[in-house]
């Protein structure tokens, strides 16, 4: 009996004993983790900010020449913006003579036709019937001295009278084929090859017999219009057919010749536009003297540059600073891209003080290049932007002692900018809405 109740004594003490340990060690571990910093003395709490308000500076940058040669497209026509200017562009391309270039005895001439087929892009408008001549190239198509390229500044003397026109309705989402009979030229030429001369003889011969064709707008046009280049795209055929008893049709086709030596020449007049002080000898513009405003279309060598003139001391208002992230947000001006496209993509370069390019802006972490994402608002058009992450570019201007100006452009992928009138105008900072802004995201410790 004794044993049993001191047995019962001893398991009583040993129950309290388990319930005080898991009380500790419950106790314990419902105590709050503490950042690293929060156990420290004498080391203030840190603050979370975020600010819209860093100055930056806009201007309309006039380009040097694009390259316009080999991009698949071939431009015509003129179109009247009221923000841009007059803007014309006159396709170049040459003839390739077929392999089989002999005709058959019987053969009779019925035409030499040029046929294009749209690319789908259209600048100004379609509704308007647009002229469309195409002329001889009188002087032969050589590239510029040391260089690979045509640029859009690079053109050739035509006659003086077009081979052939055409005047009529252009359906650039259709894709119907326009057709110019070449009626000036083809007779002569089916000549040459039914009694195969040495104009016809050798591709070299044969370009210099006919150096190339040129496709223009007429004066009356509205609109530039793009057409399809490429094998099998845009053809010159000669129409013929056999005297037999019952005629037989024929045709011989003259591909485009090399790619490379095909270009578009554009000029642009910014007469009586926000930006007719552009020029040579003055090739940027401050937003403060367009409207608080810039603009971009690269085609005619205009683009937007962006500077922030205090990026590097904002760090110095405080002695304990860290960027957490950097978001530049460029919204298109309300109404501009009501009728007009905005370029869907939208890179940004890094740029010298002389505008030379030094980088594109990438995607944080190795990403590609940042396109600016762009939303389009459409019912309200106050949602509008691209947005670029310029986080890494923030972190490297603040941490730089080169006071040199090294700021950013805009500019279209490569390709795309090369073919398209597509356009963006930009609100500056100064401005009550849709404006360009660039948004911290910084800790500081006080």
């Amino acid at each position: 009996m004794y044993k049993t109740i001191l047995h019962g004594r001893s398991m009583r003490c040993l129950w309290w004993y388990t319930v005080m340990i898991f009380l500790l060690i419950g106790a314990t571990s419902c105590e709050k983790t503490s950042l690293p910093y929060d156990n420290q003395t004498n080391v203030p709490p840190s603050n979370y900010l975020t600010t819209d308000t860093l100055t930056i500076n806009t201007q309309t940058v006039l380009l040097d020449s694009i390259v316009t040669s080999n991009t698949g497209v071939l431009l015509a026509g003129t179109h009247q913006d009221p923000a841009f200017g007059k803007s014309t562009a006159d396709g170049y391309f040459q003839l390739t003579l077929p392999a089989d270039k002999k005709l058959d005895d019987r053969a009779v001439y019925d035409s030499l036709v040029v046929l294009l087929v749209p690319d789908g892009g259209i600048y100004g408008d379609s509704t308007n019937q647009q002229e469309l001549n195409i002329y001889e190239v009188t002087e032969p198509i050589k590239l510029p001295d040391n260089s690979v390229v045509f640029y859009n500044t690079s053109q050739f003397k035509t006659s003086a009278t077009p081979l052939g026109s055409f005047k009529g309705l252009v359906y650039p989402a259709r894709g119907d084929t326009v057709r110019i009979k070449l009626a000036a030229k083809g007779a002569a030429l089916f000549d040459l090859l039914k009694r195969q001369t040495d104009e016809v003889s050798t591709q070299d011969q044969f370009l210099n017999y006919l150096k190339g064709l040129s496709l223009k707008g007429g004066a009356g046009n509205k609109a530039v219009v793009g057409f399809r280049l490429g094998d099998g795209l845009l053809i010159t055929r000669l129409y013929y057919h056999l005297d037999n008893v019952l005629p037989e049709p024929k045709t011989m086709d003259f591909p485009l010749y090399k790619s490379d030596l095909s270009f578009n020449h554009v000029s642009t007049d910014r007469s009586g536009t926000t930006l007719s002080a552009l020029s040579a000898n003055n090739r940027s513009l401050s937003s403060t003297l367009t409207g608080n405003q810039t603009f971009v279309q690269l085609l005619s060598q205009v683009t937007t540059r962006i500077d922030f003139p205090h990026l590097r001391d904002f760090k110095g208002f405080n002695k304990f600073f860290k960027l957490l992230s950097a978001t530049l947000t460029i919204e298109p001006v309300a109404g501009s891209y009501d009728i007009y496209s905005l370029p869907p993509r939208m890179s940004l370069t890094e740029v010298t003080a002389d505008n030379k390019v030094t980088d594109s802006l990438f995607v944080p972490q190795g990403g590609g290049i940042q396109y600016g994402n762009l939303v389009i608002d459409n019912l309200l058009h106050i949602n509008t932007r691209y947005t670029y992450d310029l986080t890494n570019y923030c972190l490297h201007e603040m941490a730089s002692d080169n006071y040199n100006s090294r700021g950013i452009m805009l500019a279209p992928p490569p390709g795309t900018y090369r073919t398209r009138f597509d356009r963006l105008i930009i609100g500056d900072s100064k401005r009550d809405k849709n404006v360009i802004k660039l948004q911290l995201y910084y800790m500081t410790y006080n």
